[in-house]
């Protein structure tokens, strides 16, 4: 019998993707998906981040919900988008939680975060 090898085309779990809302100076918002909302804030505030927050430095980061694929992280951010000004806070509302908020739903051992 063969010793044990390890199957080398199994991928071990991928990093779940945050959907984050910052808000910025003059009060306004900027939404991005990042795998590292912590080190992505940061990058913005130095203006290695997205154009908007270079000419709109971020002030804090208002929430964050994590999803299980990049793919879920974009289709939330795009429906994030979508909404009015004032209703951006309250899609990270139940983000995660069954039954709750716009989000599709955070995988385990995500949490919701609101700054």
């Amino acid at each position: 019998m063969a010793p044990f090898q390890p199957v080398a085309h199994l991928k071990p779990s991928a990093a779940p993707y945050w959907l984050y809302l910052l808000e910025c100076e003059g009060g306004s918002y900027y939404a991005g998906i990042a795998l590292d909302v912590e080190q992505r804030f940061i990058l913005h505030l130095f203006g290695r981040g997205a154009r908007y927050t270079r000419a709109h430095p971020p002030l804090r980061v208002l929430a964050a919900s994590c999803y299980a694929s990049k793919g879920e992280a974009l289709r939330a951010e795009y429906r994030l988008k979508q909404l009015p000004r004032g209703e951006k806070p309250g899609f990270f509302v139940g983000v995660g939680r069954a039954g709750g908020g716009s989000g599709s739903g955070a995988g385990p051992g995500c949490l919701t975060a609101m700054g």
